[in-house]
């Protein structure tokens, strides 16, 4: 199974996304990105990577991911037919810290998102009730939105029943290096889209990711990360790089 990084647009004015999105059943791909996620399954079942963890997930499963936690759900059967469907939410990478959530009535919650660094699974009866907020907030927007966020991270911090399902991950400084790259030529391609720079001229590599339907994705790999960084990071290499590249 391929790994890649995927780069989430959380768009400036909000501070999070929330998406009701369709299960991939062709191919999944296991992705890490720097965003915390919630990710709620409304219905399929199968096979879910957290981490160093594999288990099986199945419809009402509720799980909070934390930055740079590899993850993926493999979708082995469905529910009565219907495709296989989940609610996410996505934060701002920024989220931890920004002015709001240094207020001390959220100390919580902070510590709630910290524990999500490991994939924190979520049990019990009180499941039910975020599912029902989370649907809810699918809806909705401004600050009734995040007002309803506030709501469920009440809910979730009253759960007793939780379950940390990956040894907290350690990564080398190569690996955050790599990722700042990432970063910077995703900006770049993100800002030339108006131009002739498709996603392929840029990283030779695309990868839509239909589970998160993060839009815009790209997978920078390792093989070809130092000639491809490069050729990207001056004006020059990028004119270069893109005459470059036939498809």
């Amino acid at each position: 199974m391929e790994f890649v990084f995927a780069k989430i647009n959380v768009p400036h004015e909000h501070s999070f996304i929330t998406r009701k999105l369709v299960l991939s059943e062709n191919n999944p791909k296991i992705h890490s990105h720097k965003n915390y996620e919630l990710n709620l399954i409304i219905s399929g079942s199968g096979r879910r990577i957290v981490g160093n963890n594999i288990s099986g997930f199945e419809a009402g499963d509720l799980v909070l991911l934390g930055p740079d936690l590899p993850h993926c759900w493999e979708v082995l059967d469905r529910q009565n037919d219907s495709p296989p469907t989940c609610v996410v939410i996505h934060f701002d990478e920024n989220i931890v810290g920004s002015d709001f959530f240094n207020l001390p009535e959220l100390e919580t919650v902070k510590e709630l998102l910290n524990r999500g660094n490991s994939g924190l699974f979520f049990k019990g009866a009180r499941v039910a009730l975020v599912k029902e907020r989370m649907e809810r907030l699918v809806n909705l927007k401004g600050l009734e939105s995040y007002i309803e966020l506030l709501h469920i991270f009440k809910k979730l911090i009253q759960i007793d029943e939780k379950e940390s399902l990956s040894l907290t991950p350690e990564y080398p400084t190569s690996y955050f290096k790599d990722l700042d790259q990432i970063k910077d030529v995703y900006e770049y391609v993100r800002q030339d889209w108006g131009g002739r720079s498709t996603i392929r001229r840029h990283s030779r590599c695309h990868w839509w990711c239909p589970s998160c339907q993060l839009g815009l994705c790209l997978v920078y790999r390792y093989y070809r990360s130092r000639r491809e960084w490069r050729a990207i990071k001056t004006t020059e290499g990028r004119r270069a790089h893109t005459r470059t590249y036939r498809y």
